[in-house]
C-alpha cells in the first residue's frame, strides 16, 4: 500500500463509514424513540379519559397527552427517522462490503481493470458510491423544495 492510499484509508474512508454509523444509530434511536413515545401516548389517552373523567384538570390533561402525541408523530415525519436510519445503515454496510471485498482482494479486487491497482479500483469505488448518496440526498432536497402545483377542479 502506498501512503496516499494509506492517507485515504484512515482520513477519508474511515471517516465517511464512521460518519454513516453514527448517523444510522442516532436515526434509530429517533425512530424508536418516537414510536415508543407515540404508543405509550396512544394507549394513555383512553385510559386518562376513562379515569379522570370527571375532574376539573381532565381537560388540560387531555389536551396535554395529545399535544405530545403530536410532538411525536410531527418528529417522526419531519425528520425522517425511520428513512434516514435505513439510508444511512445500508451505505455503511456497503462500505463496509467494498473494504472487506479489498482486503481479502475477493471480486474486482482480484482482477482489476487493465491499467488499475486495487488501490485505485478502491478508491473509484468508494468514491461513487459516496457520489451516489449524495446525488440521491440532493435529489430530495430538489423535489422538496419544488412549489406545489396549484388544484384546479
Amino acid at each position: 500500500m502506498t501512503e496516499e492510499f494509506d492517507k485515504y484509508l484512515n482520513c477519508r474512508f474511515k471517516c465517511q463509514r464512521c460518519w454513516y454509523e453514527k448517523h444510522a444509530r442516532r436515526n434509530r434511536f429517533g425512530y424508536y424513540g418516537t414510536g415508543f413515545s407515540k404508543l405509550v401516548l396512544s394507549g394513555a389517552l383512553p385510559v386518562v379519559a376513562a379515569l379522570f373523567s370527571g375532574r376539573p384538570d381532565f381537560t388540560a390533561l387531555v389536551v396535554t397527552l395529545s399535544f405530545l402525541l403530536l410532538l411525536a408523530e410531527g418528529s417522526a415525519v419531519l425528520f425522517r427517522f425511520n428513512e434516514n436510519w435505513i439510508n444511512y445503515r445500508i451505505t455503511y454496510e456497503k462500505l463496509s462490503r467494498e473494504k472487506a471485498y479489498y482486503d481479502t482482494g475477493s471480486g474486482i479486487y482480484g482482477d482489476p481493470p487493465d491499467g488499475q491497482t486495487p488501490e485505485t479500483t478502491f478508491v473509484i469505488r468508494i468514491e461513487r458510491l459516496l457520489r451516489e448518496e449524495n446525488e440521491s440526498w440532493s435529489q430530495y432536497a430538489e423535489d422538496a423544495a419544488e412549489p406545489l402545483e396549484e388544484y384546479s377542479p
